[in-house]
């Protein structure tokens, strides 16, 4: 590794670490991605990436950037980084936050924005640290549609789910749940409640279900 850092909130500037502490099944100390229910716990991306872009360490806001490419890294891959162990969920798309730090920016990465994670072990992580692979998890689907199709399945009976805790569980901003209306009605079936999701400003008498356990059950 040759760069650690931090996210304090949402939106902040990244702060650079010499050191990432992460909780199993909750993510990094001190970062605003930290959640049970999360699959983007940590970005990691390459530091050939990035001197090909010609970019600074933080520019593509990642947690983690490794010496070396991450292209043969798939989903359910397990990678120990120092002591914490990471479970890669899903590539992270580009947004056009990238563009404020130069004009152009989001196209120029595509695919090579890196790939998200979550902390499967109680760990530490230090800059220097070797990054090896070891072990395999169950995959998450490259489609958030069909992301949302498995965590809406494993809603338990009596619970129920928000749009935006239904986003951040599928790995996507915010900005989907607009979308999510017309997605349950292309996902429905017997074995899969979209009545379960609801808006978060819906009266409801069931618990409401923020996914960790459909992540838990795999970890």
């Amino acid at each position: 590794m040759t760069a650690l850092f931090v996210k304090p909130r949402a939106g902040a500037p990244m702060v650079r670490v010499a050191e990432l502490a992460g909780a199993r099944g909750r993510g990094l100390a001190d970062d605003a991605n930290a959640s049970a229910s999360s699959p983007r716990h940590v970005l990691l991306a390459s530091a050939g990436d990035l001197r090909a872009l010609a970019l600074p360490d933080d520019a593509l806001r990642a947690n983690v950037v490794v010496d070396g490419s991450l292209d043969g890294v798939a989903s359910g891959d397990v990678l120990h980084v120092g002591s914490l162990a990471l479970r890669i969920t899903i590539r992270c798309d580009t947004c056009r936050r990238l563009d404020d730090e130069r004009r152009g920016l989001a196209a120029q990465v595509g695919a090579r924005r890196g790939v998200l994670a979550r902390v499967i072990c109680d760990g530490r992580a230090t800059v220097g640290a070797p990054v090896e692979r070891g072990g395999q998890l169950p995959a998450l689907a490259a489609s958030w549609h069909d992301r949302v199709r498995a965590i809406v399945r494993a809603i338990p009976r009596g619970h129920v789910m928000t749009y935006t805790g239904l986003a951040r569980a599928a790995g996507v901003q915010s900005v989907y749940c607009r979308a999510l209306p017309a997605v349950l009605r292309k996902v429905a079936a017997p074995d899969v409640p979209v009545d379960r999701v609801v808006p978060g400003h819906a009266r409801r008498d069931a618990v409401e279900w923020d996914a960790s356990a459909f992540y838990a059950a795999d970890e």
